[in-house]
């Protein structure tokens, strides 16, 4: 079994977050050392985000929306 392990501090802005995607909705968000880990390591679709939403629109979290046409994040309509 694979483990992450990290000496990054929560907040330093060298980590990396990446959402999961599934059909268009985030499914669960991970900090990463690398951007290609969760895609390599576990398969599926990853989307780079940042805490302060400075891309993609904001920061999701599970049951948010990813347009890929618009590559941004937003709320679910049952979330808002």
């Amino acid at each position: 079994m694979s483990h992450l392990y990290s000496l990054r501090k929560f907040g330093d802005e060298r980590m990396i977050y990446t959402a999961e995607i599934v059909n268009g909705l985030v499914v669960r968000v991970l900090v990463v050392d690398t951007v290609e880990w969760a895609p390599t390591v576990l398969g599926g679709t990853w989307v780079q985000c940042k805490m302060d939403g400075s891309i993609r629109g904001c920061y999701p979290a599970p049951g948010y929306l990813y347009d890929s046409v618009l590559d941004v994040f937003t709320p679910s309509p049952e979330i808002e």
